[in-house]
């Protein structure tokens, strides 16, 4: 299971960091990219953020957004289950994972996990 966590982290930071980097070559912006972390026990769950400053999820996009194979990238960069996997791995344990607008200006991803 925990390996499993670490994956799926993994899998979540590396979409933020695509995604952002994607928007920064499409605007040849020269600003900093936030991709912030953090990990917070509550109650008897864990809750992981993961949220970055990167272009967000458009509202028409979000409902698709843990469907297999379903990429916002262009072809070749990606074959959309990075999510979807992340998606079946937290239910399947009990958890959930929502996206959601960040307070960074992009979007955020937030796992909670049943602790025990």
């Amino acid at each position: 299971m925990s390996r499993q966590c670490g994956q799926i982290v993994s899998r979540v930071v590396a979409e933020a960091k695509a995604k952002a980097e994607a928007e920064g070559r499409a605007k040849a912006e020269a600003e900093r990219k936030v991709i912030a972390v953090s990990v917070r026990k509550e109650r008897d769950e864990v809750e992981v953020r993961v949220e970055d400053s990167g272009p967000g999820v458009a509202a028409s996009l979000a409902e698709h957004i843990f469907d297999p194979f379903f990429t916002t990238r262009e072809p070749g960069e990606g074959m959309g289950m990075g999510l979807a996997i992340s998606h079946r791995i937290i239910t399947e344990h009990g958890g959930t994972i929502e996206c959601a607008e960040s307070e960074l200006g992009g979007a955020a991803f937030t796992v909670r996990m049943p602790i025990g």
